[in-house]
């Protein structure tokens, strides 16, 4: 079966997948230590467990919930590349699907050591977040150069991280 040129479309794998929140994972860990730890020293003399099982069992299952979601966002965030645009989440999680001649404005943001391209697009003031963790890099440079023009302002931000 032929694909036609209006249907095809590139799905970005990530780089580390399963470890692709791992800085995020490390700030949660200390984040509930930071709030919760002086609550549980103020009160340990009325707990009837020790505080090093709690710490543990509350270390552990946040763990645990922080590998599930990492697997969560890589089954159902995907960025897909097209030959009229990119379809893409913003920081809320809801996909659009921006014309490449609507992008307005690229800003490159790190989160918890994670790089973004935050692409500002028509009159929309909530930006998509094109992840650049990418695995193959290579691939996506020639899906871009393929599907972009070479005035578009994502394909030159990503060609000047090269």
């Amino acid at each position: 079966m032929l694909v036609s040129e209006e249907n095809k479309e590139i799905i970005l794998k990530f780089k580390n997948a399963v470890l692709a929140n791992n800085m995020a994972i490390v700030y949660r860990q200390f984040f509930w230590l930071r709030f919760l730890l002086p609550f549980l020293i103020t009160y340990q003399k009325h707990l009837i467990v020790s505080l090093q099982h709690i710490c543990a069992g509350i270390w552990g299952v946040t763990l645990i919930a922080d590998v599930v979601l990492g697997f969560v966002c890589i089954a159902f965030f995907k960025v897909k590349l097209k030959p009229n645009g990119i379809s893409c989440f913003n920081f809320w999680g809801i996909y659009s699907f921006v014309l490449w001649e609507e992008m307005r404005a690229i800003k490159i943001f790190d989160l918890f050591g994670l790089q973004y391209a935050r692409v500002f697009f028509r009159d929309s003031k909530v930006p998509l977040w094109v992840p650049l963790f990418i695995k193959n890099r290579q691939e996506f440079s020639k899906a871009l150069s393929e599907f972009a023009p070479s005035s578009n302002l994502l394909r030159q931000t990503f060609e000047q991280q090269n």
